[in-house]
């Protein structure tokens, strides 16, 4: 009996919080301890054409020059996805303890695709390329650190040129 309880004295010994040595702190890295942070981000791009057509959609083009018709009238006219990535510097500045400002520009590299039918001929599908800038401003919100897990709020404004 003796050796049941010297057994389950050691289970208890090795199964409590105080044994753990080698128990990581919870400290996030100690990004929370500086206001000014930078790192770079690397973004998978999935874009297409959002397409408004007007009335007369459909008719055929019309060389101006010749009086002549260029193309037949289109049946379809539409934008399917086309992928792309992009590269960012990000840099991050913090207000107050749970309140932080974000800037990450970033240059977009993303082709996009048009595709048409039209009367007389198969779908021609048009790449169209296309390189842009990202200028946004976030603004984060953030929950007090629970070991090593935290909850947040993201939300801001983004200038595309």
């Amino acid at each position: 009996m003796s050796k049941i309880k010297y057994l389950l004295l050691v289970c208890m010994f090795v199964c409590s919080n105080l044994v753990l040595a080698q128990k990581v702190p919870s400290w996030g890295g100690g990004a929370d301890q500086r206001d000014l942070g930078f790192g770079f981000t690397f973004s998978y791009v999935n874009s297409y054409y959002k397409i408004d057509k007007t009335p007369n959609w459909q008719t055929p083009f019309v060389d101006a020059v010749n009086n002549t018709n260029v193309t037949s009238s289109l049946t379809s006219i539409s934008s399917s996805y086309a992928v792309g990535f992009a590269i960012g510097f990000l840099s991050r500045y913090r207000l107050t303890e749970h309140l932080e400002a974000r800037f990450a520009p970033s240059l977009v590299f993303a082709d996009r695709v048009v595709d048409y039918t039209y009367v007389s001929t198969p779908e021609i599908h048009k790449p169209v390329t296309n390189t842009s800038v990202d200028f946004p401003l976030d603004i984060k919100l953030k929950s007090d650190r629970m070991d090593n897990l935290r909850f947040f709020l993201l939300g801001g404004a983004k200038i595309t040129t």
